[in-house]
């Protein structure tokens, strides 16, 4: 939450803040810390989408107001990466040009330690 406002007000034009994480904090879903988030996590087994979140992130959908004619839309897998992947790219390019960074490989390295992107960083994918 914190990181998500920062990155907000330093770049309001460049990101969306979406209600939905302020929403399964306040409805008790802390993720790993609780066992409950998007999915529920036991221990020793893979991490299962929770059903029981479907109404919070209704409710979130409802308050961004960014649904077509208030209705969901369908998108392919494919569409899902690029709608993630894509910003990701166009904002390592920003950085790049403004100077954040003073090598493409300091992105890279911010990426795996920073976020563990690529997923095989991950101990549950």
């Amino acid at each position: 939450m914190a990181a998500g406002r920062v990155l907000a007000n330093a770049f309001s034009d460049r990101s969306f803040t979406s209600p939905l994480v302020e929403l399964l904090l306040k409805n008790g879903r802390n993720g790993k810390n609780n066992g409950k988030g998007y999915y529920i996590f036991e221990r020793g087994s893979k991490p299962k989408p929770d059903p029981s979140v479907h109404p919070i992130i209704e409710e979130s959908r409802r308050l961004s107001k960014i649904l077509p004619g208030g209705k969901p839309i369908s998108v392919t897998d494919q569409e899902i990466v690029e709608m993630i992947l894509f910003p990701v790219v166009n904002e390592a390019c920003r950085v790049l040009d403004e100077g954040v960074v003073v090598r493409a490989s300091d992105l890279d390295t911010a990426s795996v330690l920073g976020m563990s992107f690529p997923s095989f960083r991950y101990s549950w994918a």
